[in-house]
């Protein structure tokens, strides 16, 4: 938003409150001293961190050609997320099979070009209904799970 000031005729940028611009997280002070330490790294100290990227067994590294970033974003982030393990080290049951079904069933219905909607139409069911199976809120019972499975199969996909 530009705002004239009575001393100074030109336009002053205003800052503006967007309650959703950092990821959970992360706030402006968080973003600017990453960004603060990868300025500041040494050709070497970059290196190092990249190495040791590839050694941690909880991470892994791909090169995506940069214009396919936004696009490998998009996706990562419509995936629904895999459920934190218990202090036990188990993962819920009924959390994970429900985000584990969510993936499958996306990565289907795209490699089979259909929207929601389109498969919601040939399985006979609401677009509701696969949006909800695809965002991990339900579990499909038999049924469901049986006329999703016809209509990809129909549609081309080996399930």
């Amino acid at each position: 938003m530009k705002t004239k000031s009575k001393n100074n005729p030109a336009p002053l940028l205003q800052k503006k409150k967007y309650p959703n611009q950092y990821s959970k997280g992360w706030n402006r002070k968080r973003v600017q001293a990453v960004l603060k330490h990868y300025e500041n790294q040494t050709e070497e100290e970059a290196v190092a961190e990249d190495e040791a990227a590839y050694q941690t067994p909880k991470t892994t590294m791909m090169q995506v050609p940069f214009e396919l970033v936004p696009k490998v974003q998009r996706l990562i982030v419509r995936r629904p997320k895999l459920p934190d393990p218990l202090a036990n080290g188990n993962y819920p049951a009924a959390e994970t099979v429900r985000a584990v079904y969510a993936r499958k069933l996306i990565q289907e219905r795209e490699s089979a070009g259909l929207s929601q909607s389109e498969l919601a139409r040939r399985a006979g069911l609401r677009p509701e209904t696969i949006n909800r199976l695809e965002k991990g809120k339900h579990s499909p019972d038999t049924a469901t799970l049986g006329k999703i499975t016809k209509a990809l199969r129909a549609a081309g996909v080996k399930v």
